[in-house]
C-alpha cells in the first residue's frame, strides 16, 4: 500500500485538509529540514501501521461475529458472576430466551440435580481449566429437559486474567433417545431369545417324559 506525504510550497489550510481527507499520510511546507522530513515519514509509517492493524482487527471481529451468529451449536459467554455477556441465535433456539432477554442475567438453565456439579465446573474454569465433552442436563424456558454435551473454557483479558468463561452446548437429547431405544430393543431381543431357548428345552423335556 503506497503511503503519500505531500511536500509543497503552496499549501493552504483548505488544501491540507483536502489532502488528509484524500488519505494522504501528512503534508509538509517547503523549505523543510531533513530531520523534520525523516520524523514526518516515520510518523506517517506509524499511522499507516496503526490503520492496518485496526483494519485487521475489524476483519477478525467480523469473522468471529459471523462464526458466532452462524454456529449451529449454542454458544454462551458468561462473566465471573455467571451473567450472560453473549448469547448466540442457536442458544436462543435451544433454550427459548432471546439474546435481549438473556443478556446480563443468570439463566435458569441448570437442573436442580446438576447445580452442584455445574458450580464446581464453573469454579474450575474460572481457575483456568477447560473441559471438553462433559455430558449434562439442562432445561429450556418451557421447562423441558435437554441432554447436552458441554465444552467450557476460560476467557482471559490482555494480562491473562480470567474474566469469564465460554460454554458451547451440543444437544444430544435425540441421540440419547435413540440409544435408549436401541438398548431396550436389544434387551427385549435377548429376553425373546432366552424365552425361545427355554421353550425349546421344555419341549425336549416333555418329549423325553412322554
Amino acid at each position: 500500500e503506497l503511503q503519500v506525504v505531500i511536500l509543497t510550497g503552496n499549501a493552504t489550510v483548505e488544501t491540507a485538509i483536502r489532502a488528509l481527507r484524500d488519505e494522504a499520510c501528512d503534508y509538509l511546507l517547503k523549505p523543510v529540514e531533513p530531520t523534520h522530513l525523516v520524523r514526518t515519514l516515520r510518523l506517517a509509517e506509524g499511522r499507516w501501521r496503526l490503520r492496518r492493524t485496526e483494519h485487521q482487527l475489524e476483519m477478525t471481529q467480523q469473522v468471529l461475529r459471523a462464526t458466532f451468529d452462524a454456529s449451529p451449536l449454542p454458544i454462551i459467554t458468561y462473566d465471573r458472576e455467571h451473567r450472560v455477556t453473549l448469547w448466540n441465535p442457536a442458544a436462543a433456539r435451544l433454550f427459548g430466551w432471546t439474546a435481549a432477554e438473556a443478556m446480563q442475567q443468570v439463566p435458569p438453565i441448570v437442573l436442580t440435580e446438576d447445580i452442584d456439579r455445574d458450580r464446581a465446573l464453573r469454579a474450575a474454569s474460572l481457575r483456568g481449566e477447560m473441559f471438553v465433552g462433559i455430558e449434562a442436563a439442562r432445561r429450556t424456558r418451557s421447562g423441558q429437559r435437554v441432554d447436552v454435551r458441554l465444552t467450557q473454557a476460560p476467557l482471559t483479558d490482555a494480562e491473562g486474567r480470567v474474566t469469564g468463561l465460554l460454554a458451547l452446548y451440543e444437544d444430544i437429547t435425540e441421540r440419547r433417545r435413540i440409544e435408549e431405544h436401541l438398548r431396550e430393543s436389544q434387551r427385549l431381543d435377548a429376553v425373546g431369545r432366552l424365552a425361545g431357548g427355554m421353550a425349546h428345552d421344555f419341549n425336549n423335556l416333555l418329549a423325553v417324559i412322554l
